[in-house]
């Protein structure tokens, strides 16, 4: 089993956009099940499943809930759901054990062969515990003078966790992209050019601005699904691929 997660210290940065359409990509032809750790629940609403009961994320971290029986199936075959608790506002004081979430992925492999964790924005001990717990880390940039600063702080992270000796996968990749680009902006098209010059991990394929991907939410499908012609989709399947490739994995036997 597998563990992604999508992920940025910053909020608004299109996370849950990528994670729920790389979920349905990727469970094209693997077992996939979206873990929503964002209590705003934006995941768990655009793949059309109800929100959790309150206080389920408290027992699942606290051992008083199974994890796996937890995740949901949804109309798309192959895809599961482990729905956001809205109550759930206190990873980061529930989490106590520096390994917890690592633990309690670890059934999962049981049932999926690729866990997706779409993260609410932060640093503190839920980021330490997903960059422990993660193979690779998808951060998403939007194109703009902020943009190396939101990802030198990720990779600090990473690093911090590393040299505390607390990451027990080894390092997890990171697989920077931009999201939200408008090709027609100067400086999204300079600032693009010049983060890929600069850091060359930063993946080439680019999320774009889009009023179709703004949509998601009153469709609640992914874009993958539901356009899965147009120019959004492709842009998303082009990141899973090179997501793939930067990962050393077989889409057909991860």
């Amino acid at each position: 089993m597998r563990v992604v997660a999508s992920c940025s210290g910053k909020g608004g940065v299109g996370k849950t956009t990528v994670a729920v359409n790389l979920a349905a990509l990727a469970a094209r032809s693997l077992r996939v099940v979206l873990w929503d750790l964002d209590p705003q629940g934006a995941a768990t609403h655009c793949l059309s499943t109800v929100p959790a009961p309150r206080g389920v994320a408290k027992g699942v971290v606290r051992g008083r809930r199974n994890l796996v029986a937890e995740a949901r199936p949804t109309q798309w075959q192959g895809l599961s759901v482990v729905p956001a608790d809205r109550s759930a506002r206190n990873y980061d004081r529930l989490l106590d054990d520096e390994h917890r979430l690592r633990t309690l992925l670890r059934p999962m492999r049981e049932r999926f062969d690729l866990v997706v964790l779409d993260c609410p924005p932060g640093t503190g001990r839920l980021a330490e515990q997903i960059v422990d717990a993660a193979d690779g880390l998808l951060v998403p940039l939007i194109p703009g003078p902020l943009s190396v600063r939101a990802l030198d702080q990720l990779a600090d992270l990473v690093t911090r966790v590393e040299q505390a000796g607390r990451s027990g996968r080894g390092r997890p990749t990171l697989l920077p992209f931009f999201s939200m680009v408008d090709r027609r902006k100067r400086l999204h098209r300079e600032t693009v050019e010049s983060v890929q010059l600069a850091r060359p991990e930063t993946l080439s394929a680019q999320i774009p601005m889009s009023a179709e991907i703004e949509r998601m939410p009153v469709y609640r499908q992914p874009i993958v699904v539901r356009s899965p012609d147009g120019a959004p989709a492709a842009a998303f399947a082009e990141l899973w691929r090179e997501a793939q490739l930067r990962l050393s994995w077989d889409a057909a036997r991860v």
